[in-house]
């Protein structure tokens, strides 16, 4: 017979995920809402297949489960946010883990949360100590935790696709910028940030997973970088003004209206781009 599950997820996380629901759902629908939902909380199944099939056929379909990428960019919402309102440095760096702790138990503890969340608390607690997070020691000590608790993770795809692409990340991004000429990387700085260096982190990531996803799917996406390159940016305004709005909608619901429209333009135009 059916029974209740552990206590703490019956009584916080559930609780949580239905509020959490709820304020995504009470001023979005549609797609718009389906595409918020499984970005922010890790519910793939309300996304319609059509919309799936298309993130996939353009090497996007990263976007639509929880992975690294959400992690990464919550935690630089949360930091940044914090450290506006004066949050000394390491008061900022000790919330910013409890609530991505928080988040990685809301979705379910999947591996690429996990492995982000310990990642971060490296990062960021060498931070708060003064010293530097070696990014290689937080990645195998992420390895090693889940797979200590959950062994057979090691054989899930999910587990997979998520430590493939962040070593490629770490270990490929500066070969590959150290491949184009180094006079036009010193005379365009601006360009060399918000072009060359997200285009070499993407094709990296596209590199360490596109083995992969050939083997299990008979796909490879050869658009998969510049479509990361258009869509990430679209994809850290909608997962931060969809937490905003969550957050501000428990207080009161009618002040969330401004952040979900905003919120709907930011979602349509992803969908229309892919």
């Amino acid at each position: 017979e059916p029974g209740r599950g552990p206590f703490l997820c019956e009584y916080l996380v559930r609780p949580a995920r239905d509020a959490a629901t709820r304020g995504i759902r009470r001023h979005l629908q549609g797609d718009s809402a389906a595409l918020l939902q499984g970005m922010l909380l890790g519910d793939r199944h309300v996304i319609p297949a059509r919309v799936q099939s298309l993130f996939r056929a353009t090497g996007l379909a990263h976007a639509l489960v929880i992975s690294g990428l959400h992690v990464g960019l919550l935690a630089g919402f949360i930091h940044f946010s914090l450290s506006l309102c004066g949050c000394p440095g390491g008061i900022a760096a000790a919330a910013t883990l409890s609530l991505l702790a928080a988040y990685a138990l809301l979705t379910g503890l999947q591996p690429p949360v996990v492995r982000a969340t310990i990642m971060a608390a490296v990062v960021l607690g060498g931070r708060a100590l003064g010293r530097n997070g070696e990014l290689y020691n937080g990645l195998g000590l992420a390895a090693l935790v889940i797979m200590g608790i959950w062994p057979q993770s090691l054989f899930g795809l999910s587990f997979q696709l998520s430590f493939g692409a962040t070593l490629a990340i770490v270990s490929l991004h500066r070969p590959l910028q150290r491949l184009l000429p180094a006079a036009w990387i010193e005379r365009m700085p601006v360009l060399q940030r918000y072009l060359v260096t997200p285009l070499c982190v993407s094709l990296a990531a596209q590199l360490g997973t596109a083995p992969l996803l050939a083997y299990h799917f008979h796909e490879v996406a050869p658009l998969a970088p510049l479509a990361n390159l258009l869509v990430v940016p679209l994809l850290a305004v909608a997962l931060g003004l969809g937490l905003a709005s969550i957050v501000v909608g428990l207080a009161w619901g009618l002040a969330a209206l401004p952040l979900a429209a905003c919120n709907s333009l930011v979602l349509r135009s992803m969908l229309t781009l892919v």
